[in-house]
């Protein structure tokens, strides 16, 4: 027959996944108690937070045995639910004793289990407590969706203003009230369903807040990477060019017309390799003194595997100014290194102070009538560099 097992528990025995008595008690470093099955493989299945406020948890740091609460549930007794026995049990002992007394006594053949939720609509029936756990937590939605129109029938069944109802909603996160298996009313069983409720959709919310940052963290993640690749792969261009550099110098008009405006303006070309690992090196352009001509110089910059080349630099060094249309009438000025020059020793800053190369490369009229600019008003400048 169905079996009366509506009596009040202690909220303070109670466990928060399984909502039944505490077994083999454990507290967390938040301040919550779970049964040690529960709360492992809660840990286990839901990524290490804990339940109820959805704070990191560490299985080998923050959980400890809760010893003073499992005396506290040993002293505790209560009388069988059952009807028609009187015996006097302790709390851990009744499940296991209406099991094997009641319900194998009274033909264990037809031995029936109705869900916890079935005062509320849920009219399943199960042949074993297994069957009943798994249907619990494989059921989860429709019994929150139960509960919901529970709720919703009881609060038309008691009208309450406004205040009134702010009021009885935050009571339901207060313990149950602790009234005798037989006193028992309808009242005080939809307030524990609806407690339930409302922390399980706390629950939900925490989990959802968590999915939402993880979900946030890895779209910056992969924005760095994606960040990241992209200036390795220019870096590496740079690095195993050998030598041989395109400076594309965008916008070159205003750039020059900013140059004769302040004389001490320059711009740098990016630092590039003799090879994987030889010498680093880059480019600038500023305006002659006389402010008629473009100066192109060399610079040598701190490489990584400096320590391990021969200094100072010996080489050879050409610049090309590509004409974008006619490369027979692009201009190309070769130089060899000279070792007694600052230029071309070894760097123990970021760059040499001291740059080597032409400070009269070209006419910045030339650059005009020769038309040396591109479609898009840039202007290309090919550097090759060779070790001897």
């Amino acid at each position: 027959g169905d079996i009366n097992r509506n009596y009040v528990l202690d909220a303070r025995f109670e466990c928060p996944i399984c909502l039944t008595c505490l077994k083999d008690p454990y507290l967390t470093t938040c301040g919550h108690r779970f049964c040690q099955e529960c709360i492992l493989q809660w840990l286990k299945k839901e990524g290490g937070c804990c339940p109820i406020d959805g704070k990191s948890l560490s299985q080998e740091k923050d959980l400890f045995p809760d010893n003073y609460t499992r005396r506290e549930i040993a002293q505790q007794t209560m009388e069988c639910p059952f009807p028609g026995c009187e015996k006097v049990l302790p709390l851990l002992e009744t499940d296991s004793h209406i099991l094997e007394i009641h319900e194998k006594a009274d033909n264990h053949d037809d031995l029936e289990l109705y869900c916890t939720f079935k005062s509320i609509g849920c009219n399943e029936v199960f042949k074993s407590q297994s069957q009943l756990v798994q249907h619990s937590h494989r059921c989860l939605n429709q019994h929150l969706q139960l509960l919901t129109i529970a709720h919703n029938n009881l609060s038309k069944q008691i009208p309450l203003c406004n205040g009134e109802n702010l009021e009885k909603e935050s009571s339901y996160w207060d313990p149950p009230p602790k009234h005798p298996a037989n006193h028992m009313t309808m009242f005080d069983s939809s307030h524990a369903l609806i407690k339930s409720l409302y922390e399980r959709i706390v629950i939900l919310e925490q989990k959802n807040t968590e999915l939402e940052l993880q979900l946030k963290n890895v779209k910056e993640q992969n924005a760095k990477f994606l960040e990241d690749r992209q200036k390795y792969e220019a870096n590496l261009a740079l690095r195993v060019c050998n030598g041989t550099y395109i400076w594309n110098l965008p916008d070159m008009r205003n750039k020059l017309a900013d140059l004769q405006d302040d004389p001490s303006a320059t711009y740098y070309s990016e630092g590039f390799y003799t090879s994987y690992s030889g010498y680093k090196f880059c480019a600038r352009i500023h305006i002659s003194p006389n402010y008629k001509y473009v100066s192109l110089l060399i610079h040598l910059m701190k490489g990584e595997n400096d320590y391990a080349l021969s200094w100072p630099f010996a080489g050879r060094i050409a610049f090309t100014l590509i004409h974008p249309n006619q490369p027979d009438l692009s201009v190309c000025e070769v130089m060899c290194s000279r070792p007694d020059l600052e230029a071309f020793k070894r760097p123990t800053k970021k760059m040499n102070t001291r740059g080597f190369g032409y400070s009269e490369f070209i006419l910045i009229d030339h650059l005009s009538t020769m038309k040396f600019f591109n479609d898009d008003g840039s202007v290309n400048i090919k550097i090759q560099i060779t070790c001897v």
